[in-house]
């Protein structure tokens, strides 16, 4: 039974209107083939834009084996899904080809139509919520998911005259259009951001006169010292889980869970009064920096730190580190953020890696005045503003592009041709 729908559309089953073709690749995989031609898998399907990103985990077949292929040759304009695995169903439309010749492998199908649709809009339906939720019903096997040709079967496509369907992909277009570009500029800015903190963190503001030190190349008036000799450095401790009104006040208490690179301005638990009193914990001011202690074999944790805009406590695997008439917590931020894998240094034990204060207090750190301190983190601070700017507009444009999508591949608005 058909769905309700608009006067003048009508609507197919993908079983009728839609084409597939899947590809292959040589027998063992392609690790080790040194072709020229791309071979195309899943991992290259960018799932938020949509699009194809074939820098990520390029790899490659021979031209032989390409022109002996039956299937699986990419053109502009085609449609390609993600045929198995936990990201089954994943879309992108290919516009353009970035070269000439480019394959998909055998985790790929090519979705083409026999002339229902333009290939644009269907991509649209084929990704919108009602599309991927039809999909989704078609896909079996619990330890490898996945989908077969039978996919297309299950599919039920809207289908308006080809003019509307045109304009329907020009203004979703736009909409796409506007979010890569923001994209990009937060990749661009996110770049500046890493080159400056190479050069703020390492040769200051407006110096000319440098010196060796056991941290490389810095300002000839700036010093090398420990944190623990520059500032204080406390930790935190949990209030009793069985006392559950410990954990009804209101005085932040951080966890290395929200400990993010960013600002905190509330914590995720809130604690009393009568849990400080009764516990390691302590309330650190405004400004404090948190770093995570514990769990640094895990890679994405190393040089996790946030900066606390509020006062508040912390939990046991966090190190808070205060303002001094020597150091900035904000300029601390970032040139911990700096760190990356060489705080590894500083870490002990094999399987689980942790530090402790002791060991905080002892991590070696380049000492500007304070002055500059302030001007270098001021820097980083702008930068971070506009970071979280273009992070908010996203957000905007893709709840915008979400319901403009239902609105339009459902007809419920419609578009003047």
């Amino acid at each position: 039974m058909k769905a309700e729908i608009p006067d003048g559309w009508d609507e197919v089953n993908g079983r009728t209107s839609l084409l597939l073709e899947a590809g292959s690749r040589p027998k063992g995989g392609v690790n080790g083939i040194s072709g020229t031609i791309p071979s195309l898998g899943g991992e290259h399907i960018d799932r938020h834009l949509g699009i194809v990103d074939f820098k990520c985990s390029p790899k490659y077949i021979t031209e032989n084996f390409y022109d002996n292929l039956r299937s699986g040759h990419l053109k502009e304009d085609d449609i390609i899904i993600n045929k198995d695995g936990a990201w089954t169903g994943k879309i992108a439309y290919v516009s353009k080809l970035f070269t000439d010749k480019i394959a998909v492998n055998e985790h790929i199908f090519i979705i083409r139509n026999k002339g229902d649709f333009k290939q644009k809009f269907l991509f649209y339906y084929l990704n919108s919520f009602k599309g991927q939720k039809q999909i989704k019903l078609s896909i079996t096997g619990a330890a490898q998911p996945g989908i077969n040709t039978k996919f297309i079967n299950l599919i039920n496509i809207p289908k308006p005259p080809i003019p509307e369907q045109q304009k329907i992909a020009s203004i979703l277009s736009r909409i796409d259009q506007q979010i890569q570009l923001t994209e990009e500029i937060n990749t661009k800015t996110e770049e500046l951001k890493k080159g400056l903190m190479q050069q703020l963190l390492t040769k200051g503001i407006g110096h000319t006169e440098f010196k060796e030190t056991e941290l490389g190349m810095i300002p000839k008036d700036w010093i090398i010292s420990n944190i623990g000799d520059e500032t204080k450095v406390g930790t935190g401790g949990t209030p009793s889980r069985k006392n559950k009104k410990y954990y009804t006040g209101e005085i932040n208490w951080f966890t290395t869970t929200e400990l993010k690179y960013c600002h905190l301005t509330s914590s995720i638990e809130k604690i009393t009064l009568e849990a400080i009193k009764n516990s390691n914990a302590s309330i650190y001011e405004p400004k404090t920096l948190l770093i995570a202690m514990y769990g640094l074999e895990a890679k994405g944790t190393r040089g996790k730190c946030a900066l606390m805009d509020v006062g508040g406590a912390c939990n046991q695997a966090c190190a808070a580190i205060s303002n001094s008439k020597t150091i900035n917590t904000r300029y601390l931020f970032y040139y911990y953020q700096s760190l990356g894998d060489k705080i590894m240094k500083y870490v002990g034990g094999t399987k689980r890696q942790n530090m402790n204060i002791g060991v905080v207090k002892s991590i070696k750190i380049p000492v500007p005045k304070i002055g500059e301190q302030e001007k270098i983190a001021s820097i980083f601070s702008k930068i971070d503003e506009q970071i979280q700017n273009n992070k908010i507009e996203l957000v905007k444009l893709n709840i915008f592009k979400k319901g403009l999508m239902q609105d339009l591949l459902s007809g419920k608005v419609r578009v003047a041709v």
